[in-house]
């Protein structure tokens, strides 16, 4: 009905329950209705109502400490400057003792790894240093 809050809303409503229905362990595409977003064209990405949304999908989520995405496909397309999830989003899921992990989602080889050490330079910045790699063994803590 033209309401970005309500259709917003409905998306972290089932993103709160992808742990429980998939027993997934890592958590993509977080806040992927940001995606077409660069500048605040559609909604305020910064605004109470959203964040509230937002604060109360990881609330459920970060009780089972899920490796969360750190996505830069956006930006390797030049949809985005930043990557996504958020950084207030980064920051709440640090703080609750869940990883991060690094992907260009490049669905391209010659955009693998697009904006990494620039991505790895700011989510240390920030001092989020929990981020992890997926081998054969699963994940495990990058130094």
């Amino acid at each position: 009905g033209g309401d970005v809050y309500a259709l917003t809303k409905r998306f972290f409503e089932i993103e709160a329950e992808v742990v429980s229905r998939t027993n997934a362990t890592f958590i993509g595409h977080f806040d992927l209705v940001t995606k077409f977003n660069e500048g605040g064209k559609m909604f305020d990405e910064n605004s109470d109502a959203y964040k509230k949304i937002v604060y109360q999908t990881l609330e459920e989520l970060v009780i089972s400490k899920p490796i969360f995405e750190v996505n830069t496909g956006a930006m390797t397309r030049g949809y985005r400057t930043r990557p996504y999830p958020a950084d207030f989003i980064l920051d709440y899921v640090s703080v609750h003792g869940c990883g991060l992990v690094l992907t260009s989602d490049c669905h391209k080889k010659a955009l693998l790894g697009g904006f990494f050490d620039e991505t790895e330079k700011r989510l240390h910045e920030r001092g989020l240093n929990n981020i992890f790699v997926l081998t054969s063994k699963g994940f495990i803590p990058v130094k």
